[in-house]
């Protein structure tokens, strides 16, 4: 399920990040799906850099199942520098200054050259900028391309159970008639108490 490998791979990196423990005064609240850490920024950039190291090895060594797709903007509009917060931090020192924009360059550049080496199949989609025209350009053909393919593995796209559940849940809490039954459920279900990690 969805949710247990999600709440699995926070927790690995709460524990990276965490190690050791660090003492603190102030009490964690707690809220669903929330995770609380506490790490120094060498530690946390460690971290980001070995997980995002285990999903890019997944698509190179992993199951041949899958097609990546990179989705590139030539003008990303407004830019930001990283700022240089812990110049005492000898693994942040080469960030100093960069553009965003460039950072993410260079990690596509690093990212699809190593796919491809590792004879990975994989694409760019790229973008002129990221607005509005641009994005939902990009998503129509996503999704045009998903129905398209459907219907070449003979699958009807259109036919979501999942989808509609979803509406007629939606329908039943606007009070629209012949979903009351569903409206009292979903009241009740709203009703019980949330676990919280």
């Amino acid at each position: 399920h969805y949710d247990r490998g999600r709440a699995e791979a926070l927790a690995d990196l709460k524990r990276a990040l965490e190690e050791p423990p660090m003492p603190t005064t102030t009490p964690k609240p707690t809220f669903v799906y929330t995770t609380y850490i506490r790490t120094t920024p060498e530690q946390l950039w460690k971290a980001i850099m070995k997980h995002l190291g285990w999903q890019q090895q997944l698509f190179a060594e992993g199951p041949f199942d899958k097609v990546v797709t990179f989705i590139v903007a030539k003008n990303h509009g407004a830019t930001a520098t990283a700022p240089q917060l812990h110049p005492k931090v000898e693994a942040l020192n080469w960030l100093k200054d960069a553009p965003f924009d460039a950072i993410l360059e260079k990690a596509y550049v690093g990212c699809e050259h190593h796919l491809t080496a590792a004879g990975r199949p994989n694409m760019t989609v790229t973008v002129d900028a990221v607005d509005e025209a641009h994005v939902g350009g990009l998503i129509y053909m996503l999704e045009l391309s998903t129905a398209m393919s459907a219907e070449l593995y003979g699958i009807d796209p259109f036919d979501a159970p999942g989808v509609e559940q979803g509406k007629q849940a939606t329908f039943a809490q606007f009070g629209r008639p012949g979903f009351e039954d569903l409206a009292k459920r979903l009241k009740d279900h709203r009703a019980k108490p949330r676990r919280t990690c």
